[in-house]
């Protein structure tokens, strides 16, 4: 085993090397005049005998320190120097540390430690740019922007020095510009909760790795770099990053900014609202001293940059144990640059549709469970694929431990039989799942939209090494792509990457060529995928190994709101939190249920008369239509409308909006209240999907489901509960209204099709029914949600008479009333 870690640190290390090496200058000094900026002095070397200009440390924003801490890459203000010296490496961003107090993985430590940057400063918004010495002003080359991984944690643009990649391009005739930026990580760029959603500065490393890619839309000429022909490539947290900026505001657009993206073990992964971090901005408030400030992102970024780096380091790591990938600090819906949950973003087609490469390595998995030392039978590994997906059912959780049995020959590293079992029983296992469920299934995902939309993306599997333990596991393939390990596979992976990155065909490049063309997977309707072996290409086959993409495709398409694995953590706020299972505290976890804070037992609140109203729910229309007493209250629940009743308040319009909300809110309140009610106001057009999802999570966390069509019904909903507070359950029933507008709703209901939204809507625009029945059809098809068929059954309905059977004359009644008396 000492071995195994020893080699991949080994291979890990040589990559890492080149941040710090020593480069022979040569007389040469090229510059690069930028109109309106400045002129760059960059520094010369040779690499394979081919000469390379090296730009390092190109400022592309100001810096995020200070009171720019915790906001969106600002302009740079300060006039650079004349000339810049960018011959140095200078600062990468700050990363996390385990330093907290929170337990380390030895065994992940032992093999990603070599890997880690700590960074230097949270001055680090800057990128490097490497260029052909050949290249002019004139050039316009293709160019290649790379965004490194590291779990969000940890990495900077120092670790990948583009030289080889720069010279393969040359040798190949397809020379081209690499470009490495920097991005903000762990609680400096991806720092979530609720503060963060409402002053809309979420997701900040996204943000600055936008304006990395504006800066070089903008300049990238001057290097002679073509600003029309930029791919975007990285590798995992890189990867997942390309997979949100395809999706970026949902604006399905490049923007001008890419036209092709390579993605290396990413894709755009499920997760939710920023709210359900909310314990890690907590940790740090605290720490900071900052929890009781009544603005507590100023006074973060008021405290120094010492104690906010130890505030960071306070929450778990991704070398903390039991974790595996349940990160704290990742991309999360904030309303902005991520609107809505990204697989429904994607589905909408909400995505900029450019040519892509995607692919994972075989044994995606193993390097993760080194962390997951905990999950060791069967229960422990259903309660961890609960952390992950908390709404998911018992019978698509067992459906998903049968298609992920616990048999060693079916496991990560796969095609290894009995073999690489020791570590712990469940290991091969749960390497399989993860694999799948972060990486696999998500490329899948997206891969199968592209196929939809007959894009062209070309999929591969990297499946080089056979490691002890370990297989091909994540992040081997960059070793390869930035050409630090010699040999065929080497060399054909990076030829691809370049001719994709000059054609937008990975085939174009005749310098190394590929046994085998590789086919866009979408071709002839098939899956089609190359493999790269330990010797190179080895065959173009299809992309169904492992065969478990219909489970887990149905897992991500009816499991709820996908979360990152949850664990409640000690915190003094009492709103959701992101966990993991098997905490590191020690304490057990119960299949299907987190550890509960004070905050989220039930409770019996103190009776009252009064409804209770939440501080939250001021300006809440429905309020003005309550008919019994009610005050504000710091209340769990949005309205309390018993001792032990509490309702959740939901506006259609509002869920259109910010579909993970309510998953958030029902997290929130756990078991507070024995009777949980969902009240929805359906006050825009939905469909029968949205309808059975509040059924569905309504019935899954046992609540009561209301449906009321305006803020009238509603109000009037929740004061018959508090009116029927102590009377038995029978009592509740329907009643003739006697109120004009519900008089009116049930009038102008009767015709099928026509709901009440559309009652509201005529009333509205028409003031009584008189009106409406005098209206003509072209006037009442102008009303919001009416079309011709709801407007011919409401005229049909008008002009019905009354009697529908025609009164008989006098002499028939007559007759019949002789009749009956004989």
């Amino acid at each position: 085993m000492k071995i195994t870690l020893r080699l991949l640190a080994a291979l890990t290390a040589v990559h890492a090397a080149p941040a710090g090496e020593k480069r022979a200058i040569l007389p040469a000094s090229p510059t690069v005049t930028v109109p309106g900026l400045t002129t760059f002095k960059g520094a010369q070397v040779t690499n394979n005998g081919v000469s390379i200009d090296n730009f390092f440390g190109i400022p592309f924003a100001a810096p995020p320190t200070g009171t720019n801490r915790l906001k969106p890459p600002q302009p740079l203000s300060a006039s650079l120097a004349n000339p810049y010296d960018a011959t140095q490496q200078n600062n990468d961003c700050l990363a996390q540390q385990a330093t907290g107090g929170t337990p380390v993985s030895p065994l992940l430590s032992s093999v990603l430690g070599p890997f880690l940057t700590t960074g230097e400063s949270e001055d680090c918004l800057y990128l490097n740019v490497q260029r052909p010495s050949s290249a002019s002003g004139s050039s316009k080359l293709p160019v290649m922007l790379w965004i490194y991984g590291g779990g969000f944690e940890f990495g900077g643009k120092s670790t990948y020095d583009g030289k080889n990649i720069v010279a393969q391009s040359v040798s190949q005739n397809q020379p081209v510009v690499y470009v490495a930026l920097n991005y903000r990580l762990a609680g400096w760029g991806f720092l979530p909760g609720q503060e963060v959603y409402d002053a809309k500065v979420g997701n900040l490393g996204l943000q600055d790795q936008r304006a990395a890619m504006q800066w070089v839309n903008k300049n990238i000429a001057a290097f002679g770099g073509d600003p029309t022909k930029v791919t975007l490539f990285g590798e995992s947290a890189g990867a997942i990053s390309i997979g949100f900026q395809l999706l970026y505001q949902g604006l399905g657009s490049t923007q001008g900014l890419y036209r092709a993206v390579i993605e290396q073990s990413g894709s755009p992964i499920p997760v939710g609202p920023l709210s359900y971090g909310q314990t890690y901005f907590d940790t740090i408030a605290n720490y900071t001293g900052c929890g009781t400030s009544s603005d507590k992102l100023g006074c973060l970024r008021s405290v120094s940059s010492n104690t906010y780096a130890a505030a960071v380091n306070q929450c778990p790591y991704i070398l903390t144990a039991y974790r595996a990938l349940a990160l704290a600090f990742v991309p999360r819906v904030d309303g902005n640059i991520i609107p809505d949950l990204p697989q429904k973003l994607a589905s909408q087609g909400k995505f900029a549709k450019v040519p892509a490469i995607n692919g994972d390595n075989k044994d995606e998995g193993t390097l993760f469970v080194l962390s997951a030392t905990n999950v060791s039978s069967e229960a422990a590994f259903k309660t961890y694929i609960k952390g992950f997906f908390p709404m998911i059912t018992t019978s698509l959780l067992n459906a998903l431990a049968t298609a992920y049995p616990n048999n060693p020959t079916q496991g990560s590293p796969f095609g290894t039989g009995e073999e690489n079992q020791t570590l712990l029983y469940e290991n091969k296992r749960l390497a399989a799942i993860l694999g799948d469920l972060v990486f696999q299934a998500p490329r899948r995902f997206i891969s199968e939209l592209y196929r939809k939309a007959n894009l062209p993306i070309y999929s591969y599997l990297f499946e080089p090494l056979n490691l002890p333990l370990l297989g091909t596991p994540h992040a081997t393939d960059i070793l390869y792509v930035f050409g630090d390990v010699p040999g065929p596979t080497t060399q054909q992976i990076m030829a691809s990457w370049i001719s994709f990155a000059t054609t937008l065909d990975p085939n174009s490049q005749t310098s190394v060529k590929l046994p085998v063309k590789w086919l866009p997977r979408n071709l002839n309707g098939a899956s089609n995928q190359i493999v790269f072996g330990p010797d190179g290409v080895t065959t173009l086959g299809q992309d169904t190994y492992p065969d478990r993409s219909a489970t887990m495709a149905h897992l991500l398409a009816h499991a709820g709101a996908v979360k990152s694995a949850r664990i409640q953590q000690p915190s003094t706020s009492s709103g959701p939190a992101e966990v993991s299972i098997g905490a590191s505290s020690g304490v057990a976890v119960t299949p299907g249920t987190a550890t509960v804070s004070s905050a989220h037992k039930r409770v019996v609140q103190q009776s009252t008369n009064n409804i209770l109203v939440s501080t939250k729910q001021k300006g809440n229309r429905c309020i003005n239509h309550i008919t019994v007493p009610w005050e504000h209250s710091d209340i769990m629940a949005d309205f309390q409308v018993g001792t032990t009743t509490g309702v959740l308040f939901l506006s259609i319009k509002y869920h259109k909006l910010e579909p993970a909300y309510i998953y958030g809110r029902i997290e929130a309140l756990g078991q507070a209240y024995n009777l949980r009610i969902l009240l929805v106001q359906v006050d825009a057009d939905t469909s029968d999907d949205v309808m059975r999802e509040l059924t569905r999570i309504s019935i899954t966390n046992a609540y009561t489901i209301m449906i009321c069509s305006s803020s009238q019904e509603a109000g009037r909903i929740l004061s018959k509960y508090k009116k029927q507070e102590r009377r038995p359950p029978d009592a509740l029933k329907a009643r003739p209204e006697t109120d004009y507008l519900a008089q009116m709703q049930t009038v102008l209901t009767k015709p099928r099709a026509v709901n009440k939204t559309d009652t509201e809507n005529l009333i509205r625009n028409f003031g009584s029914l008189k009106d409406i029945m005098m209206a003509s059809s072209s006037e009442l098809v102008q009303c919001p949600g009416l079309g011709e068929l709801k407007v011919r059954r409401l005229r049909d309905a008008f002009s019905q008479p009354f009697l529908v059977k025609p009164a008989k004359s006098l002499a028939e009644r007559r007759g019949e009333e002789g009749s009956s008396l004989n």
